[in-house]
């Protein structure tokens, strides 16, 4: 697993959100976000900036481990 997808799953965990819950904040599928959190595919931009406002993560912060 790499290291977004570890950090994604880690925060979700911490704030207590399920996929469900954290698909539904940022307007995809819960497939979407177990994608992302077994390092399959990334998210866009777009979304990383929303994801990084859900879960409190610095936004470059989170930018930087997608590229």
């Amino acid at each position: 697993m790499d290291q977004f997808a570890a950090r994604i799953r880690m925060h979700r965990a911490l704030h207590r959100i399920d996929q469900n819950e954290l698909a539904n904040q940022l307007g995809v599928s819960r497939t979407i976000i177990s994608y992302w959190e077994n390092g399959h595919v990334r998210p866009n931009t777009k979304t990383v900036r929303k994801l990084a406002e859900v879960l409190g993560i610095p936004v470059e912060q989170a930018l930087k481990e997608i590229e």
